[in-house]
């Protein structure tokens, strides 16, 4: 890669007196685009179900919309991270950004003048999607370009906790308020967010762009970076890690709703009472992304992990032994802390040792590999709560999970990890 920074002396001398290296600036705009997009994501995703219901009461219809959203992860996820991998990631993430603005704004110039109807919004939806997965693949492939690696930890943790609060706290909420006022609105402020976001990197000097010393089909390039997630002892490791909690996870959230709310339930909750469980979970997950980089100073990370696991089947375990919601809800803190911390962990340590000619193909195999290992895990958890009831799917979870701490507690991580800064061609990354 070649990162070029202004050497015009006035603007270096100006940078150096207020203390501001050029790397730190490029995070900051890195993390400002992104906090834009965040924000942006969670106002679509929450704002376009709504408007589908004023146009069809259709349950299979309105979940299409989600399908549509996500479907590119699995259809086109591998072939993008081949993509950013060729091409200069900045731009490509610009260039996402701009789509999906682009496309939102032309949703709401038609909500304002005109009939909007299902095929636009499926369009809509599905064009986000596709932009979504270029643009998250794109910007995750920037961080360990612009961050020097001991301050990776720090600057994924916030990266984590600013899409959580934009996403669940902030996004969400406006969104409702934002449809309930104008539906042209609820589209075009989140359009505006990410031709924001797509703006900011545009002011992101350099160029992100690996030199290859040789071309290979696409067919090679994928297998090659899928075979470094499964392949090589310690980021094998870190996968298996990542792929076993997002299942047992979701497996355990999909039925945990039947568990908590309604008269007839376990816990006999109101969905409000039910939202504060899952506030909970995420002011543990928040403060844990937040404090992340301070935990790994002084813990080993095959410690955090391992952590992260116990607090994983302690989480599936409590409503299964206690039928108390405040007990459950400080399960929920401690596990959202612990599992926000090994995420930070797990992504900081991967990006060290991958290879940067890698990174877009490593970051899109992971998710190909994690988001599929969601609707696997809601359907099994679904399927096997029916068979013998939510309690007793929560038990099994809880012994499920537990084994995986063989996979984290036997990691061995080198001292220093040997991030590669060089690209293939000999050209530096930073």
């Amino acid at each position: 890669m070649c990162v070029r920074h202004s050497r015009w002396p006035p603007v270096r001398a100006f940078r150096e007196g207020l203390g501001v290296h050029p790397q730190k600036l490029g995070f900051a705009k890195v993390w400002l685009s992104a906090s834009f997009s965040n924000l942006a994501d969670g106002l679509f995703l929450i704002g376009a179900p709504l408007v589908a219901l004023t146009v069809t009461d259709s349950p299979a219809l309105i979940a299409g919309l989600r399908v549509a959203q996500t479907l590119p992860w699995f259809v086109l996820g591998l072939f993008v991270g081949v993509l950013v991998d060729r091409v200069d990631r900045r731009v490509l993430a610009i260039y996402a950004e701009l789509l999906r603005g682009s496309a939102l704004m032309l949703v709401a110039a038609v909500a304002a003048f005109g009939e909007l109807g299902l095929p636009v919004l499926y369009l809509a939806v599905a064009l986000a999607g596709v932009a979504e997965t270029v643009a998250d693949t794109s910007t995750q492939t920037l961080v360990p370009m612009v961050v020097p690696a001991e301050r990776r930890r720090r600057a994924n943790g916030r990266l984590m906790a600013t899409q959580m609060v934009m996403n669940d706290f902030v996004g969400a909420p406006l969104g409702s308020l934002l449809v309930a006022g104008s539906v042209a609105v609820a589209f075009a402020v989140p359009g505006g967010l990410y031709l924001g976001a797509g703006l900011i990197l545009l002011t992101l000097a350099g160029r992100f762009s690996v030199g290859r010393a040789k071309r290979q089909s696409v067919a090679v390039d994928i297998r090659e970076g899928l075979g470094v997630l499964v392949r090589g002892s310690v980021i094998a490791r870190l996968t298996l890690y990542a792929v076993v909690t997002n299942l047992t996870n979701t497996a355990f959230f999909a039925v945990f709703v039947v568990y908590a709310v309604g008269s007839g339930s376990i816990l006999g909750l109101s969905g409000f009472g039910y939202s504060l469980l899952l506030i909970a979970a995420a002011v543990g997950a928040i403060s844990g992304a937040l404090t992340a980089d301070r935990v790994a100073r002084v813990a080993p990370t095959s410690v955090l992990l391992t952590t992260a696991v116990l607090a994983l089947a302690v989480c599936f375990a409590t409503p299964y032994l206690v039928r108390q919601p405040v007990v459950i809800g400080a399960a929920f803190v401690l596990s959202g802390f612990a599992m926000a911390v090994g995420s930070v962990v797990n992504t900081s340590l991967r990006q060290d040792l991958v290879p940067i000619h890698l990174f877009g193909r490593v970051a899109a195999g992971l998710r190909f590999l994690t988001f599929g290992a969601r609707p696997v895990g809601a359907l099994a958890g679904g399927l096997v709560a029916e068979a013998i009831t939510p309690t007793r799917l929560f038990g099994v979870l809880a012994v499920l999970v537990l084994p995986l701490v063989l996979v984290t507690a036997r990691l061995r991580v080198p001292e220093a990890a040997p991030a590669d800064t060089t690209a293939p061609d000999g050209s530096q990354a930073g």
